[in-house]
């Protein structure tokens, strides 16, 4: 039983602080027509894409952004929304509408192979055409 303890302990104490081996940094920047993206989402998500493949990400602000992602190939899917002038739902919130085409999110196609615990620097130079 002591045995059992000693090797379980140390993986449970890692997964409660945070630690996800086998991840690397991933940073840079994302521009649209060639502006910083002023606020917005990154996602990295394992490719080939399964019912259980989660996105890992986090946000870009004034066109800069630094999220983990799984090591190997994953598909990019970036983010941003603008609010619709004069445009409210009916409960009186204002509407957003995406300024990112879709082929840069839901419909990505976006690829970057990412190496294990290593720290690389993407850029993203988007267009809204």
């Amino acid at each position: 039983m002591r045995r059992v303890t000693v090797t379980v302990l140390p993986v449970l104490l890692l997964a409660l602080m945070g630690c996800s081996p086998g991840q690397a940094t991933v940073s840079g920047t994302v521009a649209l027509d060639g502006k910083p993206l002023e606020e917005g989402n990154i996602a990295f998500r394992p490719l080939p894409a399964t019912a259980s493949s989660e996105a890992i990400g986090g946000p870009i602000k004034d066109g800069k952004y630094e999220v983990k992602a799984r090591p190997g190939l994953n598909r990019v899917e970036i983010t941003a929304t603008r609010i619709v002038p004069g445009k409210k739902d009916n409960f009186g919130t204002s509407l957003r509408q995406s300024i990112i085409p879709i082929r840069y999110n839901a419909q990505s196609e976006l690829t970057k192979d990412i190496s294990v615990g290593a720290t690389k620097e993407l850029n993203f130079e988007l267009t809204s055409r």
